[in-house]
């Protein structure tokens, strides 16, 4: 099943969920917003399984002045 990440497909096991995703890539939840097909996911979503060319952004927020 492909994924695609920031714009970048990649290739996952049927049924994936987005915490596998950030546990695999190694990713720390509390760092970062996720973004599936355009919608902002809580946590507590991050269990629910993805489907083929479904389409996650990770958002990273950089303080700074």
């Amino acid at each position: 099943m492909n994924i695609f990440i920031n714009g970048q497909q990649m290739p996952f096991a049927a049924g994936i969920t987005i915490a596998q995703i950030l546990d695999a890539l190694q990713i720390v939840p509390a760092s970062i917003v996720v973004e599936l097909n355009e919608d902002i996911i809580p946590p507590e979503g991050h269990h629910n399984s993805l489907f083929e060319n479904d389409r996650l952004e990770f958002i990273r927020f950089v303080g700074g002045g």
